[in-house]
């Protein structure tokens, strides 16, 4: 790479050849289509969706998150940070759209998302204040939550899928471990920007594996035309306690929004993101939900792991990055792509997504860190993580309670937060505390 292109693609606004934003562009086309696929695979096979109407949603996960990446770095000042942002399907809302899916319907799910987007688009304007009124304690504990959410059902995938009727053979635990074994051997071969490919390449050794097993079915393969467009899924209904319940979810993934705007320009472009990159971003990610509710696929996120993929290269150009937008609209239009994707099989699917999850959850331990571990913060980690992730590990544990509160509390990133902000604003702060105790222990009555 020679100084000119290296000093434009280091370059926030600088309009880049098309030769300079290949390489980069696919990269973060790549990484971002691992890992936008795979909430709506679990959540489709969770549901038991039929095969034809799957190929088409997973065909519109692709193109949904080319608009939403669009948006965010290319679009206008007030829709999108224009910044080197990634978008893609947002495990926050896994468990929470799962259960409304199952208990309810697919289409209630759909009324949720749309409804809940709009509302959550006025919430935006206040994105700052919001930003404000939560601590990065609980910002921290959230992006644990994402990553810990459904580490129960990829787990059970490891074995196959609890609606596999070969769950537990040591088939699907012979390739789930292959994938995983696969992806550390990548991370310890490879150096530099590659190694972003790790997931990638454990997904397709991982796959392999299972065609050489014999667990890959081929009878469920789907004929496909060579180019089909992605179509609306205008299928609505609506439910009050359901629309409560993503609404607050849309409210909590908007402050990992602000989370990672603000991650990329202090670890990238050494400054604060201004109020107009945060209500832009904010408004990206909600329009872009909304869009993806008429498609009939989950709400997207900014992603964290195209950050750090920003933040490895060097590569801030938000042309560079956002002509990603276009590959990924090529894998919308061809639907041979959802085809392929649809016959990897759930334990292929597990050995994944624990690494993801894993790099997630690890993110939120770091967060957390740098809040440090007072006696405060280390009640109020305790308290939420134990009861957060508890309360989803139990099966019916909320039955009797009304569906609202079992959807709510049934999802670690819900439940967390709730848990977390009740406690930060009950207990004292660090300043108040010698005095608390001194209260309590009646050192102060006279």
């Amino acid at each position: 790479m020679n100084q000119k292109t290296t000093n434009t693609l280091q370059s926030l606004d600088a309009k880049p050849t098309i030769k300079q934003t290949i390489v980069p562009s696919i990269l973060h086309a790549v990484t971002c289509a691992v890992s936008t696929i795979m909430p709506v695979i679990i959540l489709l096979n969770s549901i038991g969706m039929e095969e034809a109407l799957k190929q088409d949603l997973i065909q519109n996960v692709f193109f949904v998150s080319a608009i939403g990446i669009f948006l965010q770095t290319l679009a206008f000042k007030k829709l999108g940070a224009r910044l080197p942002l990634v978008m893609g399907c947002n495990f926050a809302f896994l468990v929470t759209l799962t259960s409304i899916a199952t208990a309810k319907s697919y289409e209630v799910m759909l009324g949720s998302i749309l409804i809940g987007g709009v509302v959550s688009t006025f919430f935006g304007f206040f994105a700052k204040y919001l930003n404000r009124l939560i601590s990065p304690l609980t910002k921290g504990l959230i992006v644990f939550a994402v990553g810990a959410s459904i580490l129960t059902s990829a787990t059970a995938n490891f074995a196959g899928g609890l609606a596999n009727l070969t769950f537990g053979e040591a088939p699907h635990f012979i390739v789930a471990i292959i994938t995983v074994i696969s992806i550390i051997l990548f991370e310890i071969a490879f150096k530099g920007n590659i190694r972003n490919l790790s997931i990638l390449f454990g997904m397709i050794v991982g796959f392999i594996a299972a065609i050489c097993i014999g667990i890959v079915d081929f009878n469920s393969f789907i004929t496909p035309n060579i180019i089909s467009l992605p179509k609306p899924y205008i299928h609505f209904e609506f439910d009050l306690e359901s629309i409560i319940t993503v609404t607050l979810v849309y409210l909590i993934a908007t402050t990992e929004v602000i989370g990672n705007t603000n991650a990329l320009t202090n670890d990238v472009l050494d400054r604060d993101a201004t109020n107009e990159e945060i209500n832009g971003g904010v408004a990206a990610v909600n329009l872009s939900s909304i869009i993806a509710g008429f498609f009939g696929v989950m709400p997207l996120a900014v992603y964290a792991q195209n950050i750090a993929l920003v933040k490895k290269t060097k590569i801030v150009n938000r042309y560079a990055v956002g002509f990603s937008s276009l590959f990924l609209l090529l894998f919308s239009l061809f639907p041979v792509v959802s085809s392929i994707i649809m016959l990897i099989p759930d334990a292929v699917l597990a050995g994944s997504t624990l690494a993801l999850l894993g790099s997630i959850t690890i993110a939120g331990i770091s967060l957390i860190s740098k809040s440090g571990f007072s006696e405060r913060n280390i009640t109020i980690c305790s308290i939420s993580i134990t009861l957060g992730v508890g309360l989803s590990i139990v099966p019916n544990i909320l039955s009797k309670a009304p569906f609202i509160v079992q959807t709510l509390f049934t999802s670690p990133v819900s439940s967390i937060f709730i848990i977390s902000t009740i406690l930060e604003i009950l207990l004292p702060k660090e300043e108040n505390n010698s005095k608390f105790k001194k209260l309590l222990y009646g050192e102060l009555i006279k």
